[in-house]
């Protein structure tokens, strides 16, 4: 610890228990007692290892995560509990999230009017790892944003556009206002500039290759640079090649190919207007790529502090997620900086492991029935809940032997009220937590400010698990380079921690039951719009089932009650494929198509329902609003 940290906790004015506060004839009527200063110093360590440089932001399929994850156990191990996975052999529960993809080899050259050119990587083009591998020459059509649907009804492409055995020249970001800004965001660019379903709305109408060029007159700290493979997402969304090109190689293919000689800024300003694809006229593109890709393999953590008595098979799980977005290929507006998540997740994963020393010590007071704890530390939260959804689904125990679970997910910026939402997930929730929350100084707030299954609690939610989400709130740090330590407020850290800890144990030593209440409250989206894409209006009304994009569509998990979904009679189990005429592969690719909607908007949807097709019309509310 550096000398300006400890001297900055030294001067915190708290007011700290000493470590023998709690004495075991008391525990079980005064919980665990207020937080310590040994509390303070040990969560302090771990925020400041886990949201370190040497951690790389914890990026699934990267150096720095693994650094992470070993840490994490290490510090299971050091505190002698048992492993989770394995049958009790191993503290580590891997999965695979997609796949990371490597170049082999690319080539690429342009012919005008009989006459080739061959470009040069890396300088004029560059492969990107969105796509697959291939080798063809192709005649190219520029088109536009390739929005399928975009805000204000934009339409990008007709109804009897054929890109079949083309490569298509897309325009990256979205329509631009003349200062090169989003004419649908005030700040940044809406789910619509999302380059997944671009691609995809090109190889649904048949190109064989996309060519990718970044708008020069765009306002964008990208501008200017080329992607490559290992900066591109981690995800493949269309199997054909995708290429990024330069501005000035596009500029040259198009003043050639375009029958009215326009420029490439000449078809930006025309396309910022609607719709725009032409066919470049006596121009092809020679493309001969080769990607190699080896599945992304991470692990969930977790380790098991054992219960006693009748109560030792059942579990109390307490969790956090410790991954984060490192060079950011996804979910930022700042791609490519490093993201270090102080308060996402880092400020969680530490709560998590002061907690498991804190309850460590007090099970040695316990002499009758309790729980076991599993501490589970989650990885690829980021990019769908792709972790707790795994666990979900290869539990360590039957899931109705999963008493509670408390997700602790940006807990590090305490500021009036601490957010605790999921206290109606169960009957007997409340009474449970009542004398627990009574105790604390920390105002309870059961609510929270963004929307109930946006972190990993959500995952336990849609089996049928009583869950509870701590959270302190989302800041202006919230998924920018940002959020570091220094911003961190460690008292009120602890003091979340510390209160979790106390809800863990109170729920191990509660020898009554909890019945899982299914809500009527959805997801719903933060009242702030911070970080990532948005300029969605409109709510739909259905949780999601699966986030891995392993199954195509968009699977529903649940449907709330007075919302469009349950007006337009959808169900739990059925699997949207088809948007207003649109294919809908990915959750990804929906986010777009929802952006273009008003209130008010009636529209067809096609859906799976026990393996039969069926279109249903559907009319779209405003956010916030049901039918009673």
């Amino acid at each position: 610890m550096n000398t300006r940290l400890a001297a900055a906790i030294l001067a915190i004015p708290l007011i700290f228990a000493g470590p023998n506060a709690c004495a075991a004839t008391d525990i079980r009527e005064s919980g665990l007692g207020p937080s310590t200063k040994a509390d303070l110093a040990t969560y302090t360590e771990h925020l400041h290892v886990i949201a370190s440089e040497y951690m790389q932001g914890r990026l699934p399929g990267t150096p720095g995560i693994e650094r992470a994850a070993d840490y994490i156990q290490w510090q299971y191990q050091h505190l002698g509990l048992e492993p989770a996975f394995d049958n009790g052999t191993s503290y580590r529960q891997p999965f695979a999230i997609g796949n990371e993809a490597s170049l082999e080899h690319q080539a690429m050259s342009v012919t005008i009017n009989g006459h080739t050119t061959t470009l040069k990587p890396t300088q004029d083009f560059s492969t990107l790892g969105y796509g697959g591998s291939g080798k063809a020459t192709l005649p190219i059509t520029f088109v536009g944003y390739s929005i399928p649907m975009g805000p204000e009804h934009y339409q990008g492409y007709p109804d009897d556009t054929d890109l079949n055995g083309r490569a298509a020249m897309i325009l990256r970001y979205e329509p631009m206002d003349e200062d090169g800004t989003s004419k649908w965001m005030d700040r940044g660019w809406s789910y619509a500039a999302t380059l997944a379903p671009k691609f995809r709305a090109a190889a649904n109408r048949g190109a064989a290759a996309i060519l990718m060029v970044t708008p020069p007159t765009a306002k964008d700290d990208r501008v200017g640079k080329l992607e490559t493979v290992e900066t591109s997402g981690q995800g493949q969304p269309v199997d054909i090649p995708v290429i990024h090109i330069t501005p000035e190689i596009a500029d040259m293919l198009i003043k050639a190919g375009d029958p009215q000689g326009r420029s490439l800024v000449d078809l930006v300003e025309a396309s910022n207007e609607g719709p725009t694809i032409v066919p470049l006229r006596s121009v092809e593109a020679f493309i001969d790529c080769r990607i190699d890709r080896e599945p992304i393999l991470t692990d969930n953590i977790g380790a098991i502090l054992p219960g006693k008595g009748d109560l030792a098979d059942q579990f109390v799980v307490l969790g956090a997620h410790y991954d984060h977005l490192g060079k950011a290929r996804f979910g930022t507006r700042f791609p490519g900086q490093m993201h270090l998540g102080a308060d996402d997740n880092a400020s969680g994963t530490a709560g998590v492991l002061t907690d498991a020393k804190i309850l460590a010590e007090a099970y040695k007071q316990i002499d009758g029935p309790a729980r076991s704890i599993l501490f589970l530390n989650f990885s690829a939260e980021e990019s769908g809940l792709n972790g707790s959804h795994y666990y979900t689904e290869h539990p360590i125990a039957p899931l109705e032997k999963h008493f509670l679970m408390i997700n602790m997910d940006m807990i590090g910026s305490l500021r009036d009220a601490l957010e605790v939402g999921g206290t109606g997930s169960a009957q007997g929730l409340s009474e449970l937590l009542s004398p627990v929350f009574d105790r604390t100084d920390i105002k309870i707030k059961t609510s929270t400010s963004v929307g109930s299954g946006r972190s990993d609690h959500a995952s336990f939610d849609r089996v049928g698990v009583p869950n509870l989400f701590f959270f302190t709130g989302l800041t202006d740090q919230y998924h920018t380079p940002d959020d570091t330590a220094d911003t961190i407020n460690y008292e009120g850290a602890v003091r979340v921690a510390r209160l979790a800890a106390d809800t863990a144990l109170a729920a191990a030593l509660d020898e009554g039951t909890l019945r899982f209440v299914k809500t009527n409250e959805g997801p719903r989206k933060s009242r702030r719009r911070i970080g990532g894409p948005g300029g969605i209006k409109i709510r739909v009304g259905i949780a999601p089932g699966d986030y891995s994009g392993e199954t195509e569509g968009v699977s529903i998990a649940r449907v709330f009650p007075g919302t469009s979904a349950a007006d337009a009679g959808l169900r739990e189990g059925d699997r949207i494929i088809v948007w207003n005429g649109e294919k809908v592969k990915t959750i990804e690719d929906w986010m777009p198509m929802l952006a273009s909607h008003e209130p008010g908007d009636t529209i067809n949807i096609t859906i799976i329902r026990d393996g039969k097709e069926m279109t249903l019309p559907i009319t779209l509310k405003a956010k916030g609003s049901r039918s009673e």
